[in-house]
């Protein structure tokens, strides 16, 4: 995972349980791209104040992330992929130790 990847994929509550802060990841992507918010507004057909806004998002539809995958040619939703691998592995750990640990009567 790389550093980007570290930073914006983080912890949120005390369980442990990560979220993906959708909108930074788009922004950090354009900014490595070198690209502007006025070249994404264009590409996606819409003014730049919703750019800022998308920036902000922790969720986003998944139309909207669809096309900006293909502008910005990168997918996003495999950070979503890797997330709910990670949590069905955790959640399936768990179930075995559960059903591996002996019961105190």
């Amino acid at each position: 995972m790389s550093k980007v990847d570290e930073t914006l994929i983080s912890d949120v509550s005390q369980e442990n349980e990560e979220e993906i802060f959708i909108g930074k990841m788009i922004q950090e992507e354009l900014k490595n791209q070198e690209r502007t918010v006025t070249w994404l507004a264009r590409k996606l057909n819409c003014d730049r104040t919703n750019i800022y806004d998308i920036f902000k998002r922790h969720s986003i539809d998944s139309e909207l992330l669809l096309r900006v995958c293909v502008v910005l040619n990168v997918n996003f939703f495999d950070y979503y992929v890797r997330l709910v691998d990670a949590k069905i592995n955790e959640h399936l750990l768990t179930h075995f130790k559960q059903q591996t640990t002996p019961s105190q009567s």
